[in-house]
């Protein structure tokens, strides 16, 4: 995990812990160290179930998250346990859209978030003074994650400590912007013991929310060529039940069996696009990565039934088999032209599960724009990637279907049609009494979860520089579930096999297109002794187009990735030592051109050709 810090507060002389960085103590009095920053959190939250924690929490939550919008909106997303469970499409957009999700501590947590692809790996103590009070995740990159642990002696009431007055002030205008509150004195008001433990949370989550901003910053300054930041994630879950006659005798009332389940959906796709300087392996790239993963568990109930002297056993229900084709398409659902497979589904045969477990990976090469790049002529940049040379992408995915089997048809550029079955993995032979050959007969795969894992990229060579269209991918799921009774009376003496297949709809995403404007390379070399410092980019129109915090000694290169077109680079020239501000330069009239590699896209400029700008 990226970044990952627990706060553990108490009412006097308790130890305020954070596991990267200092560790200060509470003075002995119980009250804060003077601060010199406000507390509440200064970006937009949803505030959604918040009704678990105690009504003081629920108050002061309130208080430290003034600035309240909508789940699609927020940056910091307050959820419970009940929207967890649903899988709320919401929560799924909020977590694809990297806010910070923040939910209480209960059992069957990790599971639940498991159900939706996401490993929270939050940081624990064995102790029993503290116990977890709320978690915070965000998975941008490699993840940021937060547990707030509260005393178990504590006691809320006996707690208080005064607000600075910088804090008052700014809480005030805060909700006063919003029309909740009234104005109050300052005197009046002391710091509950939740709204100090939520002060560290809101400490924390400010200096989070800023390393994300500087991390996708970064990426974009120095063009990485990881794709997986350019990911649209469409994910999706079914439910599904089954409560069917499984056999009748003849003077007996059936036997109906009943079993509830669903299939989770979990298909990322990375749009790339490589610009016309790259010939014949211009146009876009469509990476998927695809997780379907079936529910097994709650089909799964074999029963006994007495009918008089006869004696009936149902075992049912288990995975039989599924079939899931995914095709990516025009939005009005036909064919595109010009598409292939640049990467061909993996695996596309049993003996290549292994490979597919151990990672798959491969390099796109050339000049590579991404998604979600320069915005036209709104004039607005993302902090998406948008240029990068020589991109990779890879895949470290566990795969392991030992019980199951499967085929694949990729005979259709456009579609992977995926088959997997059980049939010969699951042994009709009854133990009456011994459930290890029971189960032995019914491997575990079948009467559990799995995770059918495939990945390929598709290349559809019709798209060109600057065009708009974008594409839709469609995916159709056809699962069965089988059941089997065997009766016997003095002997056994009769058996059968059901099969029953699930109704699930198809579905589609309508997939971003990736940035296909065509983009180049500035690099602007530090001739001079001096340092260069505040290298910033200006359009054509004198609109600053990007800027460097860093400097740079001499022969060291300031490196833009830009849309094609005419820049300026403004930049100063700095004493190493004292800092001390030598002069400051222009260098004009850049001409920014596409290319099939770095060289070929990248124009070379040396800051002993600029210009002296005068004051």
């Amino acid at each position: 995990m990226k970044f990952i810090s627990y706060f553990l507060p108490a009412v006097a002389a308790a130890v305020l812990m954070a596991a990267c960085s200092k560790t200060p103590v509470t003075p002995e009095d119980g009250s804060q160290p003077d601060k010199t920053e406000w507390n509440y959190f200064r970006g937009s939250a949803y505030l959604g179930d918040i009704l678990s924690y105690d009504s003081e929490m629920q108050e002061a939550i309130k208080e430290f998250f003034p600035l309240s919008t909508d789940m699609a909106r927020a940056l910091v997303v307050f959820v419970g346990e009940s929207e967890i469970k649903a899988k709320s499409p919401s929560l799924l957009k909020a977590i694809a859209n990297d806010a910070f999700i923040v939910f209480p501590h209960y059992e069957g947590m990790d599971e639940d978030f498991a159900q939706i692809g996401v490993d929270l790996n939050y940081a624990s103590i064995e102790s029993d003074e503290y116990y977890p009070l709320l978690h915070c995740y965000n998975g941008y990159a490699q993840g940021f994650t937060y547990t707030l642990w509260v005393g178990e002696d504590s006691d809320p009431e006996e707690f208080e400590s005064t607000w600075s007055q910088a804090e008052w002030d700014a809480m005030m205008e805060a909700n006063k912007a919003l029309g909740e509150v009234e104005e109050t004195e300052l005197e009046t008001y002391v710091l509950t013991y939740y709204e100090s433990c939520l002060a560290a949370f809101v400490e924390w989550l400010e200096g989070a929310v800023a390393e994300q901003a500087q991390t996708k910053a970064e990426f974009v300054t120095n063009m990485k060529g990881n794709l997986e930041q350019l990911g649209q994630r469409c994910p999706n879950s079914f439910k599904f039940g089954l409560n069917k006659q499984i056999e009748k005798g003849l003077i007996y009332s059936p036997d109906m069996l009943a079993g509830t389940g669903s299939i989770d959906v979990d298909i990322r796709v990375y749009p790339i696009f490589k610009q016309s300087s790259n010939g014949n392996n211009a146009g876009d790239y469509y990476i998927v990565v695809s997780r379907i993963t079936p529910h097994n568990k709650e089909m799964w109930h074999p029963e006994e039934h007495i009918h008089g002297w006869a004696a009936n056993r149902v075992y049912g229900y288990w995975f039989n088999g599924m079939d899931v084709v995914t095709s990516l398409v025009n939005k009005d659902g036909s064919a595109i032209p010009d598409i292939d497979y640049f990467e061909r589904p993996i695996p596309e045969n049993k003996n290549q599960s292994r490979q597919y477990s151990e990672g798959k990976s491969f390099n796109v090469g050339g000049t590579i724009s991404g998604g979600g790049g320069y915005m036209g002529d709104t004039g607005q940049w993302s902090l998406m990637p948008s240029l990068t040379i020589g991109g990779g992408w890879s895949s470290s995915t566990n795969y392991e279907l030992s019980t199951i089997e499967f085929t694949v048809d990729s005979s259709s550029p456009s579609a992977v049609h995926y088959n997997y079955y059980t049939t010969k993995n699951v042994k009709m032979t009854d133990y009456w009494d011994d459930q290890d050959k029971i189960d032995a007969n019914f491997p575990k795969t079948v009467r559990s979860d799995f995770y059918a894992n495939t990945n390929w990229a598709w290349h559809v060579g019709s798209a060109k520089d600057y065009d708009t269209q974008t594409y839709m991918l469609k995916t159709k799921i056809d699962i069965s579930y089988a059941a089997w009774y065997h009766w016997r009376c003095a002997v056994e003496y009769d058996s059968n096999k059901k099969t029953f297949s699930i109704d699930v709809p198809p579905f589609s995403w309508s997939l971003e297109a990736p940035n296909r404007v065509p983009w180049g390379v500035i690099a602007l070399k530090n001739a001079s002794t001096y340092e260069m410092a505040h290298v910033t980019v200006y359009d054509s129109n004198g609109k600053q187009r990007d800027v460097s915090t860093e400097s740079f000694s001499k022969d060291q290169e300031a490196k833009f990735s830009l849309p094609v077109g005419t820049y300026s680079i403004h930049f100063d020239l700095i004493d190493g030592t004292t800092r001390q501000k030598y002069g400051s330069y222009v260098y004009k009239d850049i001409k920014v051109h596409q290319g099939a590699d770095e060289k070929s896209a990248t124009v070379s400029i040396s800051t002993l050709d600029a210009d002296e700008l005068r004051s």
